[in-house]
């Protein structure tokens, strides 16, 4: 199961998706920032990692995090040392007002 979490430093949000629909209020632009975090619950052990993980970049801007990438694509490589369940957070800053879409493509784990 992947679940994706958005919060500001006030809301915390849990959906247990592969999308999630963020709102960036125009009143609330700059300096907006949120963090995403991806959770990964394999029910057995995650040795390595690999996803994709697209957002709307007209309106949300990566600033930092477990990946590389921007432009609206990331890219997640990691090697968890046996857990069943891992968490990698972004931050991503707001450039402009509207409804970014995250999502969560092409996982694999083994």
């Amino acid at each position: 199961m992947i679940i994706l979490t958005v919060g500001t430093s006030t809301l915390p949000l849990v959906f247990p998706l592969y999308n999630l629909n963020v709102a960036v209020p125009s009143a609330v632009v700059h300096p907006f920032a949120l963090n995403v975090t991806v959770t990964f619950d394999a029910g057995e052990s995650i040795l390595a990692i690999e996803a994709i993980i697209n957002y709307d970049a007209n309106i949300l801007e990566y600033k930092s995090g477990n990946a590389v990438g921007g432009a609206g694509v990331l890219k997640l490589v990691e090697s968890p040392t046996g857990e069943t369940k891992v968490k990698y957070s972004f931050e991503f800053q707001a450039k402009a007002a509207g409804n970014a879409k995250v999502s969560v493509t092409d996982c694999h784990y083994s």
